[in-house]
């Protein structure tokens, strides 16, 4: 597991501190978290909590590479279970949740695409507008 040391004001977020009316991660089973590939790309990542896979929601594919879109977003296959296990994750789950022993390992990850149904745009320029649409 990655050993990092979350800044609080990161923490207080998954614990659902802030923003106001915000739900604590434990108590939920996605995240969705749009991410900039480059500074050309949006995809959004959909994180299941509950079984530690993130889904990588790409709006215009082929537009980038699966090692290309790996190396971009690669860290939060160990960022998101470092975060978990410091607000003490899944202590919150039961033992015979998947959720309680996810945090010894990286979050698996596999691209979500037009083949598996996600809607696709049809010219290049508007894939941030079209990763909103998808949370």
């Amino acid at each position: 597991m990655l050993k990092h040391k979350w800044h609080d004001d990161d923490l207080k977020t998954v614990r659902g501190l802030v923003p106001l009316g915000n739900r604590p991660w434990h108590a939920i089973d996605w995240v969705m978290i749009p991410c900039n590939l480059g500074r050309n790309h949006w995809v959004l990542a959909s994180v299941d909590l509950t079984q530690g896979k993130i889904y990588l929601l790409d709006p215009f594919r082929p537009e980038v590479t699966w090692e290309y879109m790996n190396k971009q977003v690669a860290c939060l296959r160990w960022f998101i279970p470092s975060m978990l296990h410091q607000v003490e994750f899944p202590s919150n789950r039961t033992k015979d949740d998947v959720a309680y022993n996810l945090l010894k390992k990286a979050f698996r990850m596999s691209i979500m695409d037009g083949s598996r149904g996600v809607p696709q745009q049809h010219q290049g320029g508007n894939c941030g507008a079209h990763t909103l649409r998808l949370t």
